[in-house]
């Protein structure tokens, strides 16, 4: 798939294997009582320059409950309406020994459980109980006809965290 990229051109392509990059860990932190926050850090010696946009390439959160399996979850980019345009501030650039923050969200109590919104997922009615949850980012976007060169290709996941929704 093709991406606008201003005058240049964005090239989508699935990443064969798909394995973990141990100079980009990524990890979930939290934020507050019921906030989590993704994070992921350059380990590596250089630069590393991948597209990250919501509505485009989201970094994702993986969220199950305990004993009951995954927890579902909607995605609006499903009826999001957009037109594929990448902007070049899209693209994160992080230094060696560099951080960035991937996404974040909160657990907000509703009057049918607990709700959250992180980036373009939403989880809505989870009921007080015990989950798991997992941050993860595949970066597919590989070429650009202009500028960053040398764009990262990858897939990292966090650690699994576990906590309570009382």
């Amino acid at each position: 798939m093709f991406l606008k990229v201003g005058a240049a051109l964005l090239l989508l392509a699935a990443v064969a294997g798909g394995g973990q990059d141990v100079d980009l860990p990524l990890r979930l932190e939290r934020v507050g009582e019921l906030g989590w926050r993704a994070v992921m850090r350059n380990a590596g010696r250089g630069e590393r320059v991948f597209l990250l946009h919501e509505g485009l390439q989201p970094c994702e959160l993986v969220l199950e409950a305990v004993g009951k399996g995954s927890v579902d979850r909607l995605d609006w980019r499903t009826v999001m309406t957009m037109d594929g345009t990448a902007s070049a501030k899209f693209f994160k650039s992080v230094p060696a020994g560099g951080e960035v923050v991937m996404a974040e969200g909160t657990f907000v109590k509703q009057e049918g459980g607990y709700g959250m919104k992180w980036g373009t997922f939403e989880f809505r009615d989870l009921a007080p109980g015990r989950y798991t949850a997992a941050a993860r980012f595949q970066s597919v976007a590989w070429h650009r006809v202009d500028q960053p060169k040398n764009i990262w290709l990858g897939t990292v996941s966090s650690q699994p965290v576990s906590f309570a929704l009382r």
